[in-house]
């Protein structure tokens, strides 16, 4: 019987023992487990015979002989694999060509990847992007990567997004501001998009023109637009219209924000109750001393019909969640960076 115990030996036998073993079989199962069972390859594998099965006709031989060429410790040949990616159906062998070139970490290869990047299955791109990530520090990756921040597919857009954006935002976040200095409008909003992004949020506002304390309010939201696929297009327009919207990443709104600086409660209120059918959460942010205004103004129609959904943070609740926050990414970018080390 076949054990891996065995598949073990004859791997590190440094001759062609298992390639023999794999040319004996005819049964596609047992090809797949003697495939499966190599685990770790040792440097001086005999790796022919795995540029051999790029050709078997069954899907699970190629995939898991493109698995173990990825585990050569950059010595495998790209040549054979790109013949193989040019006209594979199959998309779990594509992203596994891509991933096994990705791991060899040689320059030589950023053409490749940047090819990858323009494929039309969003996985194979991600995977692309994987490899193209450990080059750090590296302008030309980064040219080619940045972009991608406005690619069709979400899946692509957040990983791109968390990479870049979301680690230069750790870093406003983090820009100590005077207690005296006053705060506007859209600095309040910049606190808000900061924390949402921070929370692995998709933020959004109106006033992406406007400028804060913390930078441009466009360049701390990751939407340019307000995703729309997963909102009722009855209420698109109303929820653009809101001061700051926080988004899951299926782009289903989950918390709508409305600051009060120098206006009226209640058309921040107004606004809210034009969304609430979203059954998301409605935060009004303002002053402590517009508390007693929109205790009162709940309780009037139209809004005391859902008057248990609105909340009310001042701004120094708003602060002591922001100051956690950038608390939090202190310790998290201290710790992290020592386990590196």
């Amino acid at each position: 019987m076949l054990t891996k115990a065995y598949i073990t030996e004859l791997k590190h036998r440094k001759n062609s023992d298992i390639a023999f073993l794999v040319s004996t079989q005819h049964d596609v199962g047992t090809i797949v487990f003697i495939l499966e069972s190599l685990g770790q390859l040792p440097a001086d594998f005999h790796a022919d015979f795995l540029y051999n099965l790029l050709s078997h006709n069954h899907v699970q031989v190629r995939l898991n002989a493109v698995k173990n060429i990825g585990k050569l410790n950059g010595k495998s040949d790209t040549k054979p694999l790109l013949a193989l990616y040019q006209h594979e159906t199959d998309t779990g062998v594509r992203r596994e060509i891509v991933s096994a070139i990705g791991r060899q970490r040689k320059c030589a290869n950023k053409p490749l990847l940047y090819e990858f990047l323009n494929d039309t299955d969003p996985k194979i791109v991600c995977q692309a992007i994987r490899g193209l990530l450990v080059f750090e520090n590296d302008k030309e990756v980064e040219e080619h990567l940045r972009p991608l921040v406005n690619h069709e597919n979400e899946m692509v857009r957040n990983v791109i997004y968390k990479e870049y954006f979301a680690k230069e935002q750790s870093k406003i976040i983090n820009i100590e501001i005077s207690d005296d200095t006053p705060l506007t409008h859209s600095d309040i909003e910049a606190k808000l998009l900061l924390i949402g992004s921070y929370l692995n949020y998709r933020t959004y506002t109106p006033d992406r023109g406007k400028n804060s304390i913390y930078g441009n309010l466009g360049d701390l939201c990751s939407e340019k637009e307000v995703p729309t696929e997963s909102i009722p297009k009855i209420s698109i327009d109303k929820v653009r219209k809101i001061d700051v919207i926080w988004f899951d990443e299926e782009g289903y709104p989950t918390h709508a924000f409305e600051v009060e600086h120098s206006t009226d409660v209640t058309k921040g209120l107004l606004r809210l109750y034009q969304i609430h059918k979203l059954h998301i959460r409605l935060y009004v942010i303002a002053e402590e001393d517009k508390r007693v205004k929109f205790n009162k103004e709940v309780n009037i129609n139209p809004f005391y019909k859902i008057k248990e959904e609105y909340i009310f943070k001042n701004y120094q609740e708003l602060d002591e969640f922001f100051e956690s926050v950038k608390q939090f990414t202190k310790i998290q970018e201290k710790f992290l960076k020592k386990i590196v080390i």
